[in-house]
């Protein structure tokens, strides 16, 4: 079972290996595990000698064979689940922690201009900070509001000693 991505749904997949021995108790499992309600019929015919494994959907009943995927979204009722082919699912989901990759954008810009505005805006961030007023009822003790106020002291002298000051 694994999360796959069709923008702009999220999808719950479980995927049926091809040499799978019990389809039915593998869609049972995977479907119980990622909470997924479906409605999956598994009959034995006699003259194939072998299980059929179905799983009904909006559109009718379909069989799910070794190889294929059943894709359910995260949203939806029972009945919103997709039996299609590998070769289908791959073409059209995507993994959902899969990144979309951009190609790089070159900026030119004058960067001594971007870093002097960058200076002066961590300059006036790091001296508007005084201090620390809580009011009484905020339940914290004495020695804590000590221990926030050298913090704050602290940070002043770092911030002071950066810049150069002392």
């Amino acid at each position: 079972m694994l999360k796959v991505v069709k923008r702009p749904k999220e999808y719950t997949a479980i995927k049926v290996p091809e040499d799978c021995e019990d389809i039915g108790k593998l869609v049972i499992k995977e479907a119980k595990a990622a909470g997924i309600h479906l409605h999956i019929a598994t009959t034995y015919y006699d003259h194939a000698d072998k299980w059929i494994t179905k799983i009904d959907t909006r559109d009718g009943s379909h069989t799910v064979n070794q190889g294929s995927v059943i894709v359910v979204a995260d949203f939806a009722d029972e009945y919103s689940a997709y039996v299609m082919s590998q070769k289908d699912f791959d073409n059209l989901f995507k993994p959902a922690d899969e990144l979309v990759k951009a190609s790089p954008i070159v900026v030119e810009a004058d960067a001594k201009k971007i870093w002097d505005k960058f200076a002066k805006i961590n300059a006036e961030m790091s001296t508007n900070i005084e201090g620390v007023a809580l009011p009484d009822h905020a339940g914290f003790s004495e020695s804590f509001i000590a221990e926030l106020d050298k913090a704050l002291n602290d940070y002043h002298q770092k911030q002071a000693r950066y810049r150069g000051v002392i």
